[in-house]
């Protein structure tokens, strides 16, 4: 895998391409990834462009892609539909403020209903909510109506009708 990712990178830096594919096979990916960061952040390739040149090696491309896509904040990373989770894991930092605002857990308290989250995770995980309030907010709310839809799209289920039928409930 890394002679391929050298080749990628020799391929997007044509003017260094042999200097670079030599150095590049050394490397290890993390390296690799941080080189092609730095192209991108500086502006010698575009994202788009990476983008489309990586297309055809799909599984460095998702790997390269991916590591492009990590964010300022230590344990969060972005997946594909830049939907924020919680790097390590699979839960997402909706999920987590979700639960937050659901139980009125503090962070500590998310600690002890979650240990496999260490302390770090949870307070990156809500810094990333703060600074991104407006947008996780929408997602929030966007989460809950399409919820919202598929409960009164399924109607009454039998156990409630049972139960209204005995006067139970309302």
């Amino acid at each position: 895998m890394m002679c391929l990712a050298a080749s990628v990178i020799g391929m997007l830096s044509s003017k260094h391409s042999v200097d670079m594919s030599k150095k590049l096979r050394a490397l290890s990916n993390r390296s690799v990834t941080a080189r092609l960061q730095k192209m991108v952040n500086e502006g010698a390739i575009a994202y788009g462009t990476l983008r489309d040149r990586l297309k055809c090696q799909k599984d460095l491309a998702k790997v390269i892609l991916m590591a492009l896509i990590a964010t300022e904040y230590k344990y969060i990373e972005l997946d594909e539909q830049q939907v924020p989770y919680i790097a390590g894991t699979t839960m997402k930092v909706v999920e987590l403020v979700e639960a937050q605002r659901a139980y009125g857990w503090s962070p500590e308290e998310i600690h002890l209903q979650h240990r496999y989250l260490s302390m770090g995770q949870i307070h990156s995980a809500l810094a990333y909510y703060w600074d991104h309030q407006q947008q996780l907010d929408a997602d929030l709310e966007r989460r809950f109506q399409y919820a919202e839809t598929l409960r009164q799209a399924a109607g009454e289920s039998p156990l409630a009708k049972k139960l209204r039928a005995q006067g139970l409930i309302q």
